[in-house]
C-alpha cells in the first residue's frame, strides 16, 4: 500500500480552510456575543447594586425621620396633656371657688328656691369653663393635634375583640362598609391615605371611606359607622367636661 502525498495534502489544506472558516465565521462571533452578554450581565448587576444601595440609604433615611417625627410627636403630646390638664384644674378650682362663695351666700335660702340657684350656678359655671377653654383650645389646633385623636381612635379600634369590630361594620363587612370620617379643617391627601390604610388594618381592606370637615369639633375625628359613632375630638371632651361640671356636687357647709 502506497501513501498518496497528494491526496494528504489536500486533506490537511481542506482541514486548515475548515479550521480557518470556523475560526472567523463561528467561533469569534459566537465568542463576541458571549463577551457582550457578559458585559450587559455585569453592568446589569452593577446598576442593582447601586439601586439596592440607593434603597438601603433612603429606608435608613426614612427611618430616621420617621423616629425623629415620634419623638417630636410624643414631646408634643406630653406638653399639650400637661398643660390641659394645668388648664383643667385650674378651672375647676375656680370653678369650685366660686360655687362655694356662692353658695354661703345662698345659704339664707330656702326650698326651690335655693334649688334653683344652686342649678343656674352649676350650668353658669359649666359653660363659662367651657367656653374659657373653647377659646383656648381653638389656638392649638391643627395637624397634630388631628393626628393624636386619630391615634386614640385607632388604638380604641384595635383593643376591641374581632367580633365586636365586625358588629361595627353591620352586616355588609368590610368589602362593603361605608365609613365616614368628620374633621375640624381639611385633611391633605398624604394623611388621609394614611388614615384610610390604617383603618383598613383594622377591618380589613375593601372599605369605602368619606371624608368631611366640621369646625365644630375644634379638634380630633368623629367615625361614623353603619349603626354607632364614635367621637375622639376636643369638642366632645369639652362637653362631657361642662356636663361633669354641672351635675357635679359642688358640696354644702352644715
Amino acid at each position: 500500500m502506497t501513501l498518496d502525498w497528494w491526496t494528504v495534502a489536500l486533506q490537511i489544506l481542506n482541514f486548515l480552510v475548515l479550521v480557518w472558516l470556523l475560526q472567523r465565521f463561528l467561533y469569534r462571533p459566537a465568542r463576541r456575543v458571549i463577551e457582550e452578554r457578559r458585559a450587559r450581565a455585569r453592568a446589569a448587576l452593577a446598576e442593582a447594586r447601586k439601586l439596592q444601595e440607593e434603597a438601603a440609604a433612603k429606608e435608613a433615611d426614612l427611618e430616621e425621620r420617621a423616629r425623629a417625627l415620634e419623638a417630636e410627636r410624643r414631646k408634643l403630646r406630653e406638653a399639650l396633656r400637661s398643660e390641659l390638664e394645668a388648664e383643667r384644674a385650674r378651672l375647676l378650682e375656680a370653678a369650685r371657688e366660686k360655687a362655694r362663695a356662692i353658695l354661703a351666700r345662698a345659704r339664707e335660702d330656702l326650698g326651690e328656691e335655693r334649688r334653683r340657684s344652686l342649678e343656674e350656678l352649676r350650668g353658669e359655671l359649666a359653660g363659662l369653663a367651657a367656653g374659657l377653654a373653647r377659646r383656648m383650645l381653638e389656638e392649638l389646633r391643627g395637624p397634630l393635634l388631628d393626628e393624636l385623636f386619630f391615634t386614640r381612635l385607632e388604638r380604641h379600634l384595635a383593643a376591641l375583640p374581632e367580633t365586636e369590630r365586625r358588629e361595627l361594620l353591620g352586616d355588609a363587612g368590610a368589602q362593603g362598609a361605608e365609613l365616614r370620617l368628620v374633621t375640624a379643617s381639611t385633611i391633605e391627601e398624604r394623611r388621609r391615605r394614611d388614615w384610610r390604610n390604617r383603618l383598613e388594618r383594622i377591618f380589613g381592606t375593601g372599605l369605602t371611606l368619606h371624608f368631611a370637615e366640621d369646625p365644630g369639633l375644634l379638634a380630633g375625628v368623629e367615625l361614623d359607622l353603619p349603626y354607632t359613632r364614635l367621637r375622639f375630638t376636643l369638642a366632645a371632651q369639652l362637653e362631657r367636661a361642662r356636663q361633669e361640671m354641672a351635675t357635679a356636687d359642688v358640696g354644702t357647709d352644715a
